[in-house]
């Protein structure tokens, strides 16, 4: 029997004893998958006023800004007295009218200067650091906030309200199921007071995380959560599951959603799929039209997303450039033009959908990708980041040609990587493809790349590239 002890309280501070007969379905239910973490949202009291606030506001978007605003400029001044990355960008320019002068961020900027991007004198008592995916690039350390991580419920419901689906949210419903197809990765159930009271699961496909072979569906079939999230791979690997349940949504996030894959997910489900375009540094930036899944609407008031070229120049509307962003509200984690690495186009014009924030046309979107071993099982890039971020690796590279072989281009930290660590690098994806795999590594130097816009992984022998 679960009780309320000092270390849950910590994890989910706003639980009580009504939300355990929920939490201990989740933990003892009888075809549960393997556990292996314990997870709550920490969110408090006085956080779910801000995100009440948050909600509310959300209702009152207008079609953006095509230029920072009187209060950008009060933010990004504000941020720049207090992060010494910003304060060096920002040096010696007038906000109001050199914004397009400030060099743009990167994601490499992440990796080597993450210690001075973070503001000076932050309170790290609620810090969470949640590794990116590393499905678009070496994985990154991003120090998070629960109120940060908290702000993806209300995005989320909206972006479900705005396609007429309604989400029964109490202590005892599932709100969602987050759907994982990877070698590993961490897998628990939890509930969340945040949301009435309603339960969330983390579950991994891989057969060795159930005690049964069975117990997938059963798991899926008996908790019947309101809607499932995932990407489009591991959405993909649950077709092949013979589930009779139907979601009322199925939400994407991660890679660019194939119309293919669209199709074939809602001939299976019977429901509609939300397509969001997210990043772990930013959270949810922009949400698939019902009318036309391909144009995606700018979500979030707290991002400024605008159009520029390689070097920062912001482009005309309609244009195709890198999708830039600045804002969002992670406070140890201040964003000033990152570059994304994915490209797009902006129109400000009305939208049949009724929506009014601008759409956001995806080009050279991350598409998804599976690698294939010697034996033909399938290998998600996710598992490949997560061996590789074990190394002092900046940034990487993998492709894989028709015949299988894999040539890796690798951004290294100088003084941190030598021939052993190249061997062991090698020696552990040979693991994960076959013995005899092929493994050409190159090892340059960052500015000798062009890495934005980049295609982080590719393969000719992508199963899912025509779907």
């Amino acid at each position: 029997m679960i009780k309320i002890d000092d270390e849950l309280k910590f994890r989910i501070p706003m639980l009580t004893e009504r939300n355990l007969p929920l939490l201990e379905r989740l933990i003892e239910h009888k075809h549960s998958p393997i556990y292996n973490f314990s997870c709550g949202d920490r969110l408090t009291f006085t956080d779910k006023k801000f995100l009440d606030v948050y909600e509310e506001d959300l209702q009152q978007r207008s079609l953006g800004e095509k230029i920072p605003g009187e209060k950008w400029i009060e933010t990004i001044h504000k941020q720049s007295e207090s992060s010494p990355f910003l304060k060096k960008q920002t040096h010696l320019l007038d906000l109001n009218s050199d914004f397009e002068r400030i060099p743009l961020m990167h994601r490499g900027d992440l990796s080597k200067h993450l210690v001075d991007i973070v503001p000076d004198g932050s309170d790290f008592s609620r810090l969470i650091v949640n590794p990116t995916s590393g499905t678009t690039g070496h994985s990154i350390p991003c120090p998070n906030h629960p109120l940060a991580i908290g702000c993806y419920n209300p995005l989320l419901f909206y972006s479900l309200k705005s396609n007429g689906i309604s989400i029964q949210l109490n202590e005892t419903t599932i709100a969602s199921m987050l759907i994982c197809s990877q070698e590993n990765t961490i897998v628990y159930s939890t509930v969340k007071p945040i949301l009435n009271g309603a339960g969330y699961s983390k579950i991994n496909l891989n057969p060795k995380t159930w005690n049964d072979p069975g117990d997938t569906v059963k798991f899926i079939e008996d908790l019947q959560p309101e809607f499932l999230c995932g990407d489009p791979v591991s959405f993909y690997d649950l077709l092949s599951y013979p589930l009779k349940y139907q979601p009322k949504a199925l939400l994407s996030t991660s890679l660019k959603m194939t119309d293919g894959i669209r199709k074939r997910l809602i001939e299976t489900f019977g429901c509609p799929v939300v397509d969001f375009y997210s990043l772990n540094e930013t959270g949810p930036i922009a949400y698939s039209c019902r009318k036309d899944p391909n144009t995606f609407h700018v979500l979030p008031k707290d991002l400024f997303v605008e159009i520029t070229d390689s070097e920062g120049n912001r482009l005309p509307e309609g244009e195709i450039g890198f999708i830039v962003v600045t804002g969002g509200r992670n406070p140890y984690l201040p964003l000033l033009r990152y570059n994304t690495g994915d490209r797009g186009s902006l129109d400000f014009s009305p939208c049949d959908c009724g929506e009014k924030t601008p759409k956001l046309r995806m080009e050279e979107a991350r598409k998804p990708v599976y690698f294939i071993n010697n034996s033909g099982k399938r290998i998600n890039p996710i598992d490949i980041s997560r061996w590789i971020r074990k190394f002092r690796v900046h940034r990487h590279k993998l492709f894989q040609k028709k015949n299988g072989d894999l040539e890796l281009i690798l951004d290294i930290e100088k003084g941190f990587f030598d021939g052993r660590d190249e061997t062991n690098l090698s020696e552990g994806l040979k693991e994960m493809f076959s013995k005899d795999q092929s493994i050409q590594i190159e090892i340059k130097e960052g500015n000798s790349i062009d890495w934005e816009g980049f295609q982080i992984y590719e393969s000719e022998l992508n199963p899912l590239e025509n779907l």
